[in-house]
């Protein structure tokens, strides 16, 4: 939550960051102030960070150096396929709903309405069809992603033109975005610069999925979706 204050901005107004209101087109607002955290707010922060961290370095211990070739590598990128629907369906829902839904998104339906909120609704569908046409194919063929599949319904060619432009436009559109607003939420809180703050995001975010892959992504997913939703509530 934000309390827009006079443009002066000389204060905050219940330890939440206050800033001025951009009256006039093209004025910059960069009267943020950071929020006054207490002993126990820095102490729960710390442990969920911390608690991150750890989740990707007990799964390392725990697979690193078993098996080899492509068992280590279904182990690492799918998790061993021994992941449950529930620890899956959150790890869907945390990966799609991040802080550029929690920030942006809400503050579009702010500003103009529900009517941006449309195209989520949508994604229902997507889902739907995703659930129960394609899912069933995936698993029949013992595949992944769609970029797999294409390769072996088209040849290699279109697989690596595929992957290539998924992860150009997921980097554009999807991480940048995420990157961003989550960086905005520290500057808020802690008063950092913001490329500081992404870039300590993306070091610690790289360092547990690098260490623990999707296992470890999975795990603190489920963390992640209880955080967002009690905090919703």
């Amino acid at each position: 939550a934000e309390l827009w204050s006079t443009p002066s901005c000389g204060h905050t107004a219940g330890g939440i960051a206050a800033r001025s209101t951009p009256s006039t087109p093209g004025r910059q607002d960069t009267c943020v102030m950071p929020v006054t955290l207490e002993a126990i707010d820095i102490t729960l922060i710390a442990l969920y960070f911390v608690g991150m961290a750890a989740v990707g370095i007990i799964f390392w211990a725990r697979g690193g150096g078993d098996g080899g070739g492509q068992d280590e590598a279904e182990s690492f990128f799918l998790a061993g396929r021994s992941m449950r629907w529930p620890a899956v369906g959150l790890s869907l829902f945390v990966s799609n709903v991040g802080s550029e839904h929690l920030l942006g998104l809400a503050g579009s339906a702010s500003a103009t309405g529900v009517a941006c909120a449309y195209f989520e609704w949508s994604a229902a569908l997507h889902l739907l069809l995703l659930g129960w046409l394609f899912a069933p194919v995936y698993l029949r063929c013992g595949i992944a992603t769609l970029p797999e599949y294409l390769g072996r319904r088209y040849g290699p060619r279109l697989r690596r033109w595929l992957s290539l432009i998924s992860l150009v436009l997921y980097l554009l559109t999807k991480l940048s975005v995420s990157i961003y607003s989550a960086a905005t939420v520290l500057t808020s809180v802690f008063g950092w610069p913001r490329w500081i703050a992404a870039a300590g995001l993306v070091g610690l975010t790289a360092c547990y999925t690098a260490v623990g892959g999707l296992a470890a992504v999975i795990v603190t997913d489920v963390a992640q979706s209880v955080v967002m939703l009690v905090g919703a509530v």
